[in-house]
């Protein structure tokens, strides 16, 4: 009886020497390596929404700002970042969304909303008016 409340809570002795290294530790280090990396990913990644959405931000008051107030509605990019940013979860990070408990999708549907993404932005692009060459007086 006395050797059974001895017993560590695993079943065995807390004095027992185990033959196996420390693998529990080896997995916590591998552990707090990993989320270092990803916490450096996300950093890196709202670093480049920021500049991003700065860049949006930019075009969006040039644009306005030669063509009046009411010319271009609302940013696009920053409205269609939403989906973008999912999209690439689901390309790039699939556990983690599997552990956040969201819907995943598929990768053809995926790229094919970063196709019309690409689409839009060329769109808005292209909705620029061009300088007109100036006509020179003969």
């Amino acid at each position: 009886m006395t050797k059974e409340i001895n017993m560590g809570i695993f079943g065995k002795s807390p004095d027992a020497a185990s033959p196996e290294p420390d693998r529990l530790r080896e997995i916590a280090t591998a552990k707090a390596e990993a989320a270092a990396r990803f916490s450096a990913a996300i950093t890196a990644a709202g670093e480049a929404m920021t500049a991003l959405f700065d860049a949006d931000r930019a075009f969006l008051a040039e644009y306005r700002q030669r063509h009046g107030s009411e010319a271009y509605s609302a940013s696009r990019l920053t409205h269609q970042f939403r989906g973008t940013l999912l999209q690439d979860l689901e390309l790039n990070a699939p556990e983690l969304l599997r552990h956040l408990n969201q819907p995943r999708q598929s990768r053809a549907k995926a790229q094919t909303v970063a196709n019309l993404i690409a689409r839009q932005v060329e769109n808005d692009l292209s909705s620029v008016p061009q300088p007109q060459p100036k006509e020179t007086a003969q």
